[in-house]
């Protein structure tokens, strides 16, 4: 994290796992580096290529206020075709907006009203 405030970039304030996967104890861990960890509630699988129609229906078909999608535009392993996630984007924009929903960041999200709960993931006693 240093090296990206060391680049003159904000430091970040939350923190996504890889693969949405969370180990106990992990949560309070990245607590205390100051950044709080954010999952998902849409994924739509868009690594595989499904096709644009199949990204764009799986994110609009379970699409609420306060939901946030995980989309892809790299790959940990390698090189990897996102055409169809940028393809899809657009499309999931312009039918969120019909609905009355728009995009906002993660911070926008947990300041606004669509935060009724947080979670807290069970430690036992792993940190």
């Amino acid at each position: 994290m240093q090296a990206v405030v060391d680049a003159g970039v904000p430091a970040p304030r939350f923190y996504r796992p890889p693969f949405g996967f969370m180990m106990p104890g992990q949560a309070g861990y990245v607590r205390r580096l100051g950044v709080e960890p954010v999952l998902g509630d849409i994924y739509p699988e868009d690594v595989l290529n499904p096709g644009v129609e199949i990204i764009t229906g799986r994110v609009l078909s379970r699409l609420t206020a306060g939901s946030i999608v995980i989309l892809h535009d790299g790959s940990a392993i390698g090189a990897a075709d996102r055409s169809q996630t940028v393809a899809s984007l657009e499309q999931i924009l312009d039918g969120a907006a019909r609905v009355g929903l728009r995009a906002v960041s993660v911070g926008a999200l947990l300041q606004g009203p669509a935060l009724r709960w947080q979670v807290e993931l069970p430690t036992h006693g792993w940190e």
